[in-house]
C-alpha cells in the first residue's frame, strides 16, 4: 500500500542539499539553495533567506550553471527593496 504522506517542498529541498554537500557538487548545492532561499523568505527567515541566496549565487558561478545565479539576483534584489535597502540590490541586477 502506498503511504499518502508526503515530505514538504522544504524537507526535500534540504534533503537534496545535504545529498549535494556530502557529493560536493557545486551545480546540485546551487540548485537546492534557489529553492530553499525562497521557502526560507516565505517563512519570514529572512537572514537565512538572505544566507542561502547569496550562498546560491556562488555556488551558481562556481558550477558555471547561469540559472539560479540569474534567478535568486533578481529574488534577492526584491528582497532587499521590500526590507527598505534598494541600494543593496542594485549591484545584483
Amino acid at each position: 500500500m502506498r503511504s499518502t504522506v508526503r515530505p514538504s517542498r522544504a524537507a526535500l529541498s534540504e534533503e537534496a542539499d545535504a545529498l549535494s554537500r556530502t557529493l560536493a557538487n557545486a551545480w546540485g548545492q546551487a540548485y537546492s539553495r534557489l529553492g530553499l532561499g525562497s521557502l526560507y523568505r516565505d517563512r519570514g527567515d529572512i537572514d537565512r533567506a538572505i544566507r542561502t541566496m547569496q550562498e546560491c549565487i556562488a555556488f551558481g558561478a562556481e558550477a558555471g550553471f547561469a540559472v539560479p545565479g540569474v534567478t535568486i539576483r533578481c529574488e534577492l534584489a526584491m528582497l532587499y527593496g521590500r526590507l527598505g535597502a534598494p541600494e543593496r540590490g542594485l549591484p545584483l541586477t
